[in-house]
């Protein structure tokens, strides 16, 4: 008996032992963000068409609403995509960075003229992302 009980509960602890395996390389940066807020330059906060001025990390006497709505696409490929509505204004280029707090994202983007930006990865989630450029810039995006 003692035999048969020692059969049935060995598979129940390799079943209860194993855990699901994660997919630890997969990069949270891909995918389409929306921007939310930015602020930095000066003491003036803007908060974009999608985003709610309660949840914003700006300074509640410096926000400005705009009405703005921008999103900013990561491929896997190393391509990305920019678009923008109120003006709309399009364009494409190509990004490198890790997808880890503290990796430098840059990017070279190309419509009429090449230029590049390089931000830290100031914090990153599946559904929020917060990019900073020395200590004085901020950009939150959200997906």
């Amino acid at each position: 008996m003692k035999k048969c009980v020692l059969l049935l509960i060995v598979p129940l602890l390799f079943f209860f032992g194993c855990e699901e395996e994660s997919n630890s390389n997969e990069c949270l940066l891909y995918g389409t963000w929306d921007f939310y807020s930015e602020d930095g330059y000066s003491d003036d906060c803007m908060v974009y068409c999608n985003a709610s001025i309660l949840e914003s990390p700006c300074n509640p006497e410096n926000i400005y609403v705009g009405d703005l709505c921008a999103q900013l696409t990561f491929n896997e490929d190393g391509s990305f995509i920019y678009s923008q509505e109120n003006p709309s204004y399009y364009y494409e280029g190509s990004w490198t960075s890790g997808c880890q707090v503290g990796d430098l994202l840059s990017a070279i983007e190309y419509k009429d003229f090449e230029s590049d930006w390089v931000y830290v990865i100031n914090s990153i989630s599946s559904n929020s992302l917060t990019l900073t450029e020395g200590d004085y810039y901020r950009l939150v995006l959200k997906k």
